[in-house]
């Protein structure tokens, strides 16, 4: 963002300014040194003075330009600029509850996530009324108590009842998802100035026409739209569309097409809600793909360390990283080796290398790794998520 930088006519107006400048207004037989009534009298104006010129008035300034509004007054902005903040989105799934047959999950029924000292538990709420079968499991539909992605819950952690009932259980065997923050005040900001730049601009479906519409479209936590070159396809228009820290986002490819297209995308005429032009132009949407890297380093353990727990660390700490090496469009090895080096229970480690791939559990297994290791920078452009796939440590002794 863009520092504020006060006009000139607001400065010198601190109290100790303010106060001298009506000191020396005064006639000279008047005596105004601290403790005199003129002092007491001038000194609480000039405190209060000085608030409305440095603090309220410079934030009433601020507060008319988009660049450095906030809150509800930049959604006064956006009004203006034709657009609204994105709202959030409530985390969805299903649960698999176990239990004696003819047991009753009663509608409103609250399961949640194990709480700890760092991560308050995560509540989620049954809609309607189950009963286990005779096979004496059910699927069960939830959702998320609040909105965020901080609801989004990956398998196996929603595992508690809030009111457990005997000899039942339940656990999500699947990831629940859906869930999106409210959009940030610097990510509604960046979509204003977009428009307000664009003003001049057609809106017959130009490359950032597609941008905008693909970041603006509810409920899709589109953070970012790469449109993509298709001269070997004349009319198609690709688009790959990116979440939050560059992830990637495949539920809400459907949601996207959709907005753009219109709800009546078969139609000859198109939609009246259709955005991209008519006639001629194919839409192909589609998100990043997971760029998977696996590691392996021959290591001397800590013996107050588990092998686990060195794998855990790393792990975290490769993933902090693959936030910098996104933005610098560049995985580095030496960087991911000085990481290795401060691991928690690593005394000493040769030979780390890794290897890429698009799927998690690509080629081989600890016991017959692949022959492609490599020791070199790699590559990550705009449309790759960089994601951690197999961590294999050999032990030696120190």
């Amino acid at each position: 963002m863009i520092e504020f930088i006060p006009p000139s006519f607001l400065e010198e107006n601190d109290v100790d300014s303010i106060l001298e400048r009506m000191q020396n207004t005064l006639p000279p037989d008047i005596v105004s040194t601290p403790g005199s009534m003129a002092y007491n009298f001038l000194q609480p104006t000039a405190i209060e003075k000085s608030e409305i010129l440095e603090h309220h008035l410079q934030e009433t300034l601020m507060l008319m330009f988009p660049m450095w509004a906030y809150g509800e007054w930049l959604d006064e902005h956006a009004k203006i600029a034709g657009i609204k903040r994105k709202e959030g989105g409530f985390s969805r799934g299903s649960l698999t509850v176990t239990g004696p047959s003819g047991t009753v999950i009663e509608a409103g029924s609250i399961f949640t996530t194990e709480g700890t000292d760092d991560v308050e538990e995560k509540e989620y709420r049954c809609e309607l009324e189950y009963q286990i079968g005779d096979t004496g499991e059910i699927q069960i539909e939830v959702v998320a108590e609040e909105i965020g992605e901080a609801y989004n819950a990956n398998i196996g952690t929603i595992v508690l009842m809030d009111e457990p009932l005997d000899g039942v259980s339940v656990v999500n065997q699947e990831v629940l998802k859906g869930g999106l923050d409210i959009e940030d005040d610097e990510s509604l900001r960046d979509r204003i100035q977009q428009i307000n730049e664009s003003i001049e601009v057609s809106y017959v479906g130009s490359i950032a026409d597609y941008k905008r519409w693909a970041r603006e479209c509810p409920h899709a936590g589109v953070e970012d739209c790469v449109v993509q070159d298709t001269n070997d396809r004349p009319g198609l228009v690709r688009l790959i569309i990116i979440g939050k820290d560059g992830r990637p986002i495949p539920e809400s490819i459907p949601l996207v097409k959709k907005y753009i297209e219109g709800t009546d995308a078969d139609s000859p005429e198109g939609s009246e809600d259709r955005l991209m032009p008519i006639g001629g132009v194919t839409l192909e949407v589609t998100t990043v793909s997971e760029l998977v890297f696996h590691y392996q380093a021959v290591i001397v353990r800590k013996k107050e360390n588990s092998l686990d727990e060195i794998k855990n660390e790393f792990r975290n700490k490769v993933l902090a990283y693959y936030k910098e090496a996104k933005k610098e469009g560049v995985l580095k090895y030496h960087k991911i080796s000085a990481i290795l080096s401060l691991t928690k229970g690593i005394s000493d480690f040769t030979d780390l290398q890794y290897y890429v791939s698009n799927e998690m559990d690509a080629q081989g297994d600890e016991s017959n790794p692949p022959e492609e290791y490599i020791r070199e920078n790699i590559p990550i452009r705009s449309t790759d998520y960089p994601v951690i796939g197999k961590i294999h440590f050999i032990e030696r002794e120190g």
